[in-house]
C-alpha cells in the first residue's frame, strides 16, 4: 500500500507541471489537447486491469515519454506561434502607438477647437448683444448719403423741406443720446454732431440765398407779388428752420422783405391811382341842388312827369345795383386809361378799395403764414408796409371828392362801400384798413353835411310870383326834387343804417331839416293860389311825396313816412 501511495503521489507531477505552464501562459495560453486524457491514463484507479506493478510502471514510463515528446512538440509549436504573433504584433504595436499619439494630438486639437468654438460663441453672443444695443442707435442716427446730396444740390421745394425735417429730427435724437453719460464718450457721436453742424450751415446758407433771390425778384418790373409769395409759401418751413438756426439772420431777411414789399406796393398803387384818375367821371354841378332849374331859365316852376325824370335823374337804382355787385372785379389799369365810357365816382373809389383790400388781405395772411408773426406785432408791421399806400389813397379820395362835391349820392355810396368793405373784412377775420375806412368817412361826412345845408339854403332863396303858379295842377318841381333826394338817400342807406360808420341820427335830422324847409316853401307857394286851391295844392304835393317813399324799408325814412301820412290825412279831411 505504501508503494502504491508513493506511486500515486509521484504520478501527480506532470499534472502540476501543466498547471504551472498554464499559469505562465495565462488564461489565454496554450492548452494541450490530450492533457485530460493523459491525466486520466495516469489515474491509478484505472490500472486494475493490469496484472503487475512492473507492467504498470512500464506502461507509465512509455506514456511519460510520449507525453514529453508531445509536450515538446507543443512547446515548439507554441514558440513558433508566439514568434509569428510577435512578427504580427510588433508592427501593429507600432501602428497602435502612432495611432495613440495621433489620437492624443487630435484630442488636443479637438479640445483647442472646442475652446475656440466656445470663445467664438461667446464673442458672437456679445456681438449680437452689442448689435441689439446699437441697431436702434444706428437706425436713429444714420444719415443717408442721398440726404446729404439733396441738401447740397437739390432745388429748394417741398421735397427739400422734408430733408430739413429729417435733419432736425436727427439732431434732436442725437442730443437725446448725448445727454446720457454712456454715450458722451463715443467718438462716432461726436463726429456725427460735427457732420450735422456742417449740414445745418449749408442748409442755412441755401435758405438765405433762396429768400434773397425772391425778395430781389419783387423789384423786377411787372413781377406779380402773389407769385413770389406763393413760391415762398410752398416752402414756408424754411423760414421756421432759419429762425431756429440763426434768429438774427431770419429777422434781417424779414426786415428786408418788409422794406421791399413796401416799396413794391407804393410803386404799384401809385401807377394804379394815376390810371384811375384818367377815368371819365360823371360830374354833377350845382344845378342839381334843390331849387335850381335844370332845363333853362324859361322852365316852368311846375314839372310834368317826363320833366321830373329828366331833372332829378341821379340814376339811383342803377348805382345801387352796381354797388351791390361786390364780387365784380375792380377796373384794370389799362382799361381805366383807355376806356372812353363814363363812370360814377363811387366806382373809381370801389376799384381802389378793392385793390387795396385784396392786396392787403393777401399780404396780411402771408405775414402770418410765412413769417409766423404774432398777432401782437402783425398790425404794426402791416401798417408799416401800407402806410405809404394809405397816404396815396387819402390823396386819391380827397381829389375824387373835391372834383365831385355836388354828387350827394356818390358821397353816400362811398360811405356805403366803406361799410360793405368793413363787413367783408370782418368775415375774413382780418383787422386791416379799418383806420383808412374811418378816415374816408371822416373826410366825407362834413362834405355831405355841407351839401345838405346848400340844398336847404337854396330852398330858402327861391322866390315865386303869383302869376307863375296860378291855376297849375302839376306837382311843383321842388316837391319832385325833394322827393327824389329823400328817396335816393333812403335807398342808398337801406340795410346799413345800423352800422357804426353810419350816423343814423344825423341822417334823420337832415331829412327833418329838409322836410321842414320844404313845408315852409310849399305853404308860401300855396298862399299865392286862390283860397279854394291852397289845400288841394298841398294835398297833391304831400300825397306825391308819400306815394314815392311809403314802400321804402329804411329805418331813417320811417319817421318821414308817418309824418306825410298825417299831413295827407289832415288835408283829405
Amino acid at each position: 500500500m505504501t508503494e502504491l501511495e508513493t506511486s500515486t503521489q509521484s504520478s501527480s507531477g506532470p499534472a502540476d507541471a501543466l498547471s504551472k505552464l498554464a499559469q505562465i501562459l495565462g488564461s489565454q495560453g496554450f492548452k494541450p489537447t490530450n492533457s485530460i486524457d493523459l491525466t486520466r491514463n495516469l489515474n491509478l484507479h484505472e490500472v486494475t486491469n493490469y496484472e503487475s506493478l512492473e507492467e504498470l510502471r512500464f506502461i507509465e514510463s512509455n506514456k511519460k515519454n510520449r507525453y514529453n515528446e508531445s509536450k515538446e512538440d507543443e512547446l515548439l509549436r507554441f514558440k513558433k506561434l508566439t514568434q509569428n504573433f510577435d512578427d504580427l504584433i510588433t508592427p501593429l504595436n507600432t501602428i497602435l502607438k502612432s495611432f495613440n499619439s495621433n489620437l492624443i494630438k487630435l484630442s488636443k486639437e479637438l479640445e483647442n477647437l472646442q475652446n475656440k468654438s466656445i470663445s467664438l460663441s461667446s464673442n458672437l453672443n456679445q456681438r449680437i448683444s452689442k448689435e441689439n444695443e446699437l441697431i436702434p442707435i444706428v437706425s436713429d442716427l444714420i444719415i443717408p448719403t442721398d440726404l446729404i446730396k439733396r441738401i447740397f444740390n437739390e432745388q429748394i421745394n417741398k421735397g427739400w423741406c422734408e430733408c430739413l425735417s429729417i435733419l432736425t429730427d436727427k439732431s434732436e435724437i442725437l442730443n437725446t443720446y448725448l445727454e446720457k453719460k454712456e454715450y458722451q464718450a463715443m467718438k462716432s457721436l461726436t463726429q456725427l454732431k460735427i457732420l450735422l453742424s456742417n449740414l445745418y450751415l449749408k442748409a442755412v446758407d441755401r435758405v438765405k440765398i433762396f429768400i434773397i433771390l425772391k425778395i430781389k425778384a419783387l423789384r423786377v418790373i411787372n413781377t406779380p407779388s402773389q407769385k413770389i409769395q406763393k413760391d415762398l409759401l410752398d416752402v414756408k418751413e424754411i423760414y421756421k428752420f432759419l429762425q431756429t438756426q440763426n434768429f438774427k439772420l431770419a429777422h434781417e431777411l424779414r426786415s428786408g422783405y418788409i422794406f421791399t414789399i413796401r416799396w413794391y406796393y407804393k410803386a404799384y398803387f401809385t401807377r394804379y391811382v394815376q390810371s384811375l384818375q384818367k377815368l371819365k367821371i360823371i360830374s354833377f354841378d350845382n344845378s342839381y341842388l334843390l331849387g335850381n332849374e335844370y332845363l333853362n331859365n324859361n322852365t316852368s316852376y311846375f314839372a310834368s312827369s317826363k320833366e321830373i325824370k329828366i331833372k332829378v335823374d341821379f340814376a339811383i337804382d342803377r348805382r345801387v345795383q352796381i354797388l351791390n355787385e361786390l364780387d365784380s372785379t375792380c377796373i384794370l389799369a389799362k382799361i381805366a386809361e383807355t376806356n372812353p365810357s363814363k363812370f360814377y365816382m363811387e366806382l373809381s373809389f370801389k376799384s381802389f378799395i378793392m385793390a387795396l383790400m385784396d392786396n392787403g388781405t393777401v399780404e396780411y395772411l402771408f405775414l402770418l403764414d410765412f413769417f409766423e408773426i404774432p398777432e401782437t406785432e402783425i398790425n404794426s408791421i402791416f401798417d408799416d408796409i401800407f402806410r405809404p399806400i394809405f397816404k396815396i389813397g387819402e390823396g386819391f379820395v380827397k381829389q375824387l371828392i373835391d372834383q365831385n362835391q355836388n354828387d350827394i349820392f356818390g358821397l353816400l355810396n362811398i360811405i356805403k362801400l366803406c361799410t360793405f368793405f368793413q363787413i367783408e373784412l370782418q368775415k375774413r377775420k382780418i383787422p386791416i384798413l379799418e383806420n383808412f375806412l374811418n378816415l374816408t368817412i371822416i373826410i366825407i361826412w362834413p362834405i355831405f353835411q355841407k351839401l345838405i345845408d346848400q340844398n336847404i339854403e337854396n330852398l330858402r332863396k327861391i322866390s315865386f310870383k303869383s302869376s307863375s303858379v296860378a291855376n297849375n295842377s302839376n306837382i311843383h318841381f321842388i316837391t319832385a326834387q325833394f322827393t327824389n333826394l329823400v328817396h335816393g338817400i333812403a335807398k342808398v342807406i337801406e340795410g346799413i343804417e345800423n352800422f357804426e360808420l353810419i350816423n343814423k341820427e344825423l341822417l334823420k335830422n337832415d331829412l327833418v331839416r329838409l322836410r321842414n324847409e320844404l313845408e315852409i316853401k310849399l305853404t308860401k307857394i300855396s298862399k299865392l293860389l286862390k283860397a279854394n286851391s291852397q289845400e288841394q295844392f298841398l294835398l297833391r304835393n304831400y300825397n306825391y311825396i308819400l306815394t314815392i317813399i311809403q314802400d321804402l324799408q329804411s329805418e331813417i325814412i320811417q319817421g318821414e313816412i308817418e309824418h306825410f301820412k298825417l299831413l295827407v290825412n289832415a288835408y283829405k279831411n
